[in-house]
């Protein structure tokens, strides 16, 4: 396990932001859906053509409100699924995506999951 650090050096607002502005070429991934700043995660995002969002290392009940709206919106090609393997497994994942989220109240629109679960993000880097 890698040693803890005070988790304010990767708030969105103000550390976050800053780095995307200064380095606008640097693709930048916010993990954990930016936990406990999920509203300010969103908005960077938003804010910034070169800042995603991961959903690594939370469950799918656990996504926040914001994350949804957003995925469902403006920032569907700006997030992408992860599942913190082997803490989260995949297969499960995707289980509970489809049962829990998918097209119900506050979850997430058909079209928004297409692109969630199978946009290739080549110009962020990632590798399949």
């Amino acid at each position: 396990m890698a040693p803890a650090w005070p988790s304010e050096v990767v708030r969105p607002i103000p550390y976050i932001d800053t780095i995307a502005l200064k380095f606008p070429d640097l693709n930048i991934i916010m993990g954990h859906i930016g936990y406990p700043w999920a509203a300010e995660t969103v908005a960077v995002a938003w804010k910034h053509t070169n800042v995603y969002i991961d959903t690594s290392a939370w469950s799918l009940n656990d996504y926040a409100p914001e994350f949804i709206k957003f995925a469902n919106t403006t920032g569907k090609d700006k997030v992408m699924f992860g599942t913190n393997f082997p803490q989260l497994g995949f297969k499960e994942c995707v289980d509970n995506l489809q049962t829990h989220l998918v097209d119900k109240p506050n979850g997430f629109k058909e079209k928004a999951v297409k692109e969630f679960m199978g946009l290739r993000f080549e110009p962020v880097g990632v590798q399949y």
